[in-house]
């Protein structure tokens, strides 16, 4: 047996023991096939939610977008920091063996394919949705979740093409970038026209300027939309030019990163690198800020705050040189993906829940969180609950801003009621006190250095039971004005509001000691 395949194959079965060693990993894989399975028991094979299902061409738009959307975001890092198909764990095992570039090269990407693919799986809950609305099978669901592994996987290769060409020079970087963006604006503007979008914009416009047959020659989400495409409608055709486009830049990308300097491995050891230390302070808690290379300074230091008032004049700082306007990136990503969702699935309920989810991703990666990781806070001699509210007093504007701007598209897409609206914004911006307030417990408890699938788990787990009484509040009401989604909303605002207020002096003394929170 060679190296490579004793390593391949000792990794599978250390990950198979690690089962039996870590039953917090088969916990969370009896979870995973539990819901899996109650997403295939719920659909009942009744009929349609809307009387009849919509276009399946529509479906088909809306994966091509999606595929487009990963490859664009992921092939991009080719700029900064690249795009790497190995590990520092295969850095330190097979870049210093004696085994061939090429061999290593297609270890990587084999590696690499396993991880993609897993990255689909979280389409396959979607299934009720896609069945309802399209008529779906769940095999094609399958289908789709494979394509987003596929185009996860060639776009981590184009990522990292792109950085063995520009990453010598910064007018390459420049050049490359023009030329990157410049056919993302090509492909974009083309559909906008031929859907003549420009001043009048419908859903039905829309699928029809994605579905154009130029778009199947967009990189890489073009040919695996195709391929997607053709395997669940039985169009031979189609599938054997994706097989066949895919497998030929699989073949480019082997020949050009192993032939065009003779060695790459310099090329992709600093992308492992910092790929590395990025997932490894994730784990401890201490995810560190995306900084670009030159940074414009502006105005300086800290001009208002002191004691335990710094921190919070720290983060507003810090707000305002990385957000566009009124909001960061993330939330910029939320009110679009609210957007999209607002033409697809025309379900108000539906945008409501999914805005309280997409908290989890806006309250973790808040400012206040992160500063828990780090020991300054600590330090500062002020009592420990005064430190709390100062320490979370950033983020509370924060999630009331985006959850009033990112209802705005929802609200003209849909034209609802100005009061449903409004009722929407506040109960979004309520439910982030709650998500806050779990936050802070779980911290009190299992403290912040972990961040492994059964802490966020339970992390989950613990914002659900926090919202049960402002759900059950809100139902209850619903019962009474069935006729009246305004006053269920509103009535879950201060419900959450005091069951927050009582987290918030429960772990009072979260601050107390640094080293139990980040043991």
């Amino acid at each position: 047996m060679g190296a490579l395949s004793y390593l391949f194959f000792a990794r599978l079965r250390n990950q198979v023991k690690e089962f039996v060693r870590k039953p917090s990993k088969l916990i969370m894989t009896a979870v995973f096939a539990l819901a899996i399975g109650v997403t295939l028991l719920a659909d009942s094979g009744g009929a349609p939610h809307y009387g009849s299902y919509r276009s399946i061409e529509e479906f088909y738009a809306v994966v091509a977008v999606l595929y487009g959307a990963v490859f664009v975001t992921v092939a991009k890092n080719g700029f900064s920091n690249g795009g790497s198909v190995f590990s520092m764990a295969d850095v330190n095992l097979i870049f210093v063996s004696p085994v061939k570039a090429s061999s290593a090269l297609f270890f990587g990407m084999l590696q690499q394919l396993g991880k993609s693919l897993y990255l689909g799986v979280f389409l396959l809950f979607q299934y009720t949705l896609a069945r309802e609305y399209y008529g779906i099978e769940y095999t094609t669901l399958i289908l789709v979740a494979f394509g987003y592994g596929i185009t996860a996987l060639f776009s981590q290769m184009t990522a990292t093409l792109i950085y063995m060409a520009v990453s010598s020079s910064d007018r390459k970087t420049k050049i490359g970038k023009a030329v990157f963006y410049g056919v993302v604006a090509a492909f974009i503007g083309a559909a906008v026209i031929r859907g003549g979008l420009i001043g009048d914009f419908t859903i039905e416009k829309a699928v029809y300027a994605v579905r154009s047959t130029f778009m199947y020659f967009m990189p890489v989400s073009g040919f695996v939309t195709l391929g997607v495409e053709g395997a669940a409608s039985g169009e031979v055709i189609k599938l054997i030019i994706s097989l066949g486009t895919g497998l030929a830049f699989s073949i480019a990308y082997y020949i050009l990163i192993s032939k065009a300097r003779g060695d790459y491995y310099e090329d992709v050891l600093l992308s492992a690198q910092t790929y590395f230390s990025a997932v490894t302070a994730a784990k401890e808690g201490k995810a560190a800020e995306v900084t670009p290379k030159n940074v414009r300074v502006g105005r300086e230091g800290l001009t208002r705050g002191y004691g335990a008032s710094a921190v919070s004049e720290k983060h507003k700082t810090e707000n305002r040189r990385s957000r566009v306007l009124l909001l960061d990136k993330i939330s910029l990503v939320i009110t679009a993906m609210l957007a999209l969702y607002s033409f697809i699935l025309p379900s108000v309920t539906g945008i409501f829940v999914t805005s309280v989810y997409t908290l989890t991703i806006t309250v973790a990666a808040g400012r206040w969180a992160k500063e828990l990781a780090y020991p300054y806070i600590y330090l500062i001699p002020e009592k420990p609950f005064k430190k709390l509210v100062y320490l979370i007093r950033e983020q509370i504007p924060s999630v009331i801003i985006e959850s009033i701007i990112c209802f705005i598209p929802v609200h003209f897409i849909l034209k609802t009621d100005i009061l449903l609206t409004l009722s929407m914004m506040a109960a979004r911006a309520a439910f982030g006190l709650i998500f806050i307030g779990a936050n802070l417990v779980f911290q009190r408890l299992f403290s912040s250095a972990s961040k492994t699938v059964l802490t966020i788990t339970l992390y989950m787990l613990f914002t659900a039971a926090f919202s049960m009484p402002a759900i059950i509040c809100g139902v209850l009401v619903s019962f009474f004005a069935p006729f009246n989604p305004e006053l269920s909303l509103l009535a879950t605002v201060p419900v959450n509001a005091v069951v927050s207020a009582v987290i918030l002096f429960a772990v009072r003394n979260v601050l107390q000691y640094s080293e139990y929170n980040n043991r």
